[in-house]
């Protein structure tokens, strides 16, 4: 049982190095595929040594050879992985020792569980990040459900947590299931993981014990907070459109519609008043969509909300 390895890779010429090594001293490890990003040549030539010195390592670009994000480098590395199981690691990131060892043998033990996740920490580049966010930074799934109930557990749904894109492995055969990253300025792997957990069993690996470690530095701290606003709409949108496409239960459909409608609502307050009517226009026909499923389903989404989720 080998795995595919998908690296994205822009901006990471201090770190990407790093990330290649510690996904090749992964014995299950049975390629590397970097994914070029257009962010320079610089960074492409770091990218084409490490393919001439490792022969696990492939290295891919966009046809266009320009930016197109991460969720997008990531496709181009599913569409092209060679085995069964695919794992992604951030360029600024590594893995830690026997990171699939436990991964594998829940595949090999229960045929039917899709994706499993494990628990990440952090290494910080200065102290001063330290100060502020350690002296643990830890994501992982608390109290973890039984693997078809992730779904109401995991945030931003529920309370318990969430898995990083650096822990989580996913048989090759899910994509079928859930179709590829979505091309989104934010959230374009949170969209995926809660579809992975809407319509697949996940399981967890051993939670206490970190497989990966997130590098935090200044730039992976920034958020563009009103590009954030925009954009998080669009993805409850997309996940509505995504589980009525799917056939998705109307309890998981009627939690989207919500969480879309309130950050719709955040939005709009922030909007210059001018542009709310035009918006709201344009998106007229999918509020007649959730609407009616909101309505329909609020006596269970208050249910969740405001009682079962803070129970949690």
């Amino acid at each position: 049982m080998s795995v595919s390895v998908i690296i994205p890779v822009y901006n990471a010429e201090k770190y990407i190095k790093q990330a290649v090594e510690s996904a090749i001293a992964q014995k299950e490890t049975g390629e590397i595929i970097l994914v070029d990003d257009g962010y320079g040549e610089q960074m492409l030539n770091i990218c084409k040594e490490l393919e001439h010195q490792y022969e696990k390592v492939i290295l891919l670009q966009h046809p266009d050879k320009k930016n197109h994000g991460a969720g997008a480098s990531r496709n181009v590395g599913i569409k092209a992985a060679q085995f069964d199981y695919i794992a992604f690691l951030d360029a600024d990131d590594f893995y830690l020792p026997n990171r699939f060892t436990e991964t594998l043998k829940i595949f090999h033990a229960f045929p039917d569980i899709e994706a499993v996740y494990g628990t990440t920490d952090s290494h910080f580049e200065t102290e001063a990040l330290k100060n502020k966010y350690g002296p643990e930074l830890i994501t992982t799934i608390k109290n973890p459900p039984a693997p078809s109930k992730l779904f109401w557990h995991m945030e931003p749904i529920g309370k318990n947590g969430y898995f990083t894109t650096d822990a989580i492995t996913i048989r090759k055969s899910a994509f079928s299931k859930i179709g590829l990253f979505e091309n989104l300025e934010v959230n374009q792997d949170i969209n995926l993981w809660l579809k992975l957990a809407m319509a697949c069993k996940l399981s967890p690996t051993t939670l206490h014990k970190a497989i990966a470690r997130r590098r935090v530095h200044e730039e992976n701290r920034s958020r563009n907070k009103t590009k954030y606003l925009i954009n998080l709409p669009l993805s409850y949108k997309n996940l509505v459109m995504w589980g009525i496409k799917k056939k998705i239960s109307i309890d998981k459909l009627s939690i989207l519609s919500f969480w879309f409608l309130l950050c719709r609502a955040k939005y709009f307050l922030a909007l210059p008043e001018k542009n709310i009517l035009k918006t709201a226009i344009k998106e007229l026909p999918f509020y007649c969509i959730v609407c009616p499923i909101v309505i329909l389903m609020f006596p269970f989404i208050i249910y969740f909300q405001y009682y079962k989720r803070k129970r949690q």
